[in-house]
């Protein structure tokens, strides 16, 4: 987080444009070592176009955190061999959370993204935004603790949310699945921490994930579908995640492609795609449909009880009614 008070103060514009510089400068520098197994100074410096002093005042400051580290010399051609400096994922950790409309998963993991202790939690979606809240602060409580007791240095937390996020103000403006409306987050959780709080859209975080650590490696240019309880999609292009002016771009499952359906999804908009294809989608035909099917295994069921995981199961035994189902949401 970015303070724009110093000495009681109110910093001028130019002085948040200094300091917002100096920091994208940092993160330049720190992506470049990320990047990079090992690079040299020299290299950072060629890369980065920024002046010699200026990388090794950044460089300073991020041996200082402990963000990277240098244990080996590189190869010399004459004179001293120079210092090759690696990025310190093993040694500092995040906690990340998914916080989906059927679970809560949570996660104490290096900066490699290797898990070091994991929770998960059914979402109590019926105590509404504050009782979720009070869920993923319980968790964020438990996993802090779980650091603190091995000595680990924590730096942040990361929640994925199935929700538009504005990315300006990372206020979560609309969330059809969970019935909120500008909610803000990081301020209800506040009181459960004093880590800094990235938040950002489920979808847009596993296309990201999928550029850095997947496939999307190979590609510069590519599409995410995220298929699950809702729909959504990730889109990078140039390397980059697209959001959009205000950080929404890619929600997908909100557009009409059957205006004839009385179907409606969760943003209450008639024949949209989540509508007929999600996995609420299906579970609500799936409802409907046992209502007057005797035949079908589902008939016996609580309509409560189904859900799009128990229309597959029933469809791969053969079940007539969840294969009718099933075959609606594909077509």
């Amino acid at each position: 987080m970015i303070s724009y008070e110093i000495n009681m103060g109110k910093i001028s514009d130019n002085g948040k444009r200094s300091e917002l510089h100096t920091s994208g400068n940092k993160i330049q520098v720190l992506n470049l070592i990320r990047n990079n197994k090992e690079i040299t100074r020299a290299e950072i410096i060629q890369k980065s176009g920024l002046s010699a002093p200026t990388v090794t005042r950044i460089l300073d400051k991020l041996f200082h955190s402990g963000l990277v580290q240098s244990d080996n010399l590189g190869s010399s051609v004459g004179g001293r061999p120079p210092q090759l400096i690696n990025f310190n994922s093993k040694n500092n950790y995040v906690i990340g959370i998914d916080l989906g409309a059927t679970f809560i998963r949570s996660a104490l993991s290096n900066l490699d993204g290797e898990f070091v202790f994991e929770i998960q939690i059914p979402t109590n979606l019926k105590k509404g935004f504050a009782g979720v809240m009070d869920q993923i602060g319980t968790l964020i409580k438990k996993l802090e603790e779980r650091a603190q007791q091995r000595n680990l240095k924590l730096w942040g937390i990361g929640i994925a949310i199935c929700g538009m996020v504005n990315k300006n103000t990372g206020i979560v403006g609309y969330s059809p699945i969970f019935d909120w409306f500008q909610v803000d987050v990081r301020k209800a959780l506040s009181s459960y921490t004093s880590l800094d709080i990235a938040l950002g859209n489920v979808v847009h975080l596993i296309a990201l994930g999928e550029l850095l650590y997947g496939v999307g490696q190979l590609y510069t240019d590519f599409i995410c579908i995220n298929l699950g309880y809702g729909i959504g999609s990730g889109i990078i292009s140039n390397g980059r995640l697209f959001t959009g002016a205000d950080g929404i771009a890619g929600e997908i499952g909100h557009i009409i492609i059957d205006s004839k359906t009385g179907r409606k999804g969760m943003e209450g908009i008639s024949g949209t795609l989540e509508a007929l294809a999600s996995g609420y989608g299906i579970a609500d035909i799936a409802r409907e449909l046992s209502l007057t099917d005797k035949e079908s295994v589902l008939h016996s069921l609580d309509p409560a009880d189904i859900d799009a995981k128990s229309v597959f199961d029933a469809a791969k035994n053969g079940d007539h009614l969840s294969v009718t189902a099933s075959g609606e949401a594909a077509g």
